[in-house]
């Protein structure tokens, strides 16, 4: 079973956790799914997931390489910049390339590398390509140990917000001066979604 966007249940959550996920699954819930452990709300307020049934990993298709393993490298990153000429940033998103990488966490790899995110892949150098994958490794770990990222909904499973939006460079601050100089972030759009970047750090 492969499952994105989910919310897990465990038995020893809070009642008030209990209670936000059935208001949640009620609300979203596409497939809930109870266990001997707890329940499972497949909940989907956009409908970008997917989920698939299958009788082993190896028959998984059409999924990308994951950002924390070791295949995820300078390697095998180069030589998938080397075969397109999509945009950067809509590259990152897609995920038969590389799984989990979100609009948000996207936009502030992009940033850190100093890449602008309407660059082809193609036109990538091997330092930014190097930046980008042990950036990718930075900002997820961060991630990671800050609980994600809330703005509107999100929670952990015993019902605790993230808190990685205090960390962001770019994503959702258009406008405001960047962190390293001072020039206004700036938001565009690309595939449907927002991006966040500065002119003058990311070339």
């Amino acid at each position: 079973l492969i499952w994105h966007g989910s919310n897990v249940v465990p038995e020893n959550a809070t009642k008030s956790a209990l209670v936000k996920s059935e208001v949640l699954g009620a609300k979203h819930c596409r497939v809930i799914f109870t266990t001997e452990k707890g329940q499972l709300f497949f909940s989907d307020v956009r409908r970008f997931g997917t989920i698939d049934f299958v009788k082993d990993t190896k028959d998984v298709v059409g999924v990308g390489l994951e950002p924390l393993e070791s295949e995820f490298n300078y390697k095998a990153f180069s030589t998938m910049a080397a075969k397109s000429a999509q945009p950067i940033k809509n590259f990152l998103l897609r995920q038969d390339r590389i799984v989990g990488l979100g609009n948000i966490y996207v936009c502030e790899i992009l940033f850190l590398s100093g890449v602008h995110p309407e660059r082809q892949m193609n036109s990538l150098t091997e330092d930014e390509l190097r930046s980008l994958v042990k950036n990718t490794k930075f900002i997820l770990k961060k991630a990671i140990n800050n609980c994600g990222t809330t703005f509107s909904d999100f929670q952990q499973t015993t019902g605790e917000v993230g808190n990685f939006q205090t960390y962001l460079s770019v994503y959702g601050r258009a406008g405001e001066p960047c962190k390293d100089c001072r020039e206004p972030i700036i938001r565009n759009t690309q595939a449907g979604r927002g991006t966040f970047f500065c002119e003058v750090c990311q070339d």
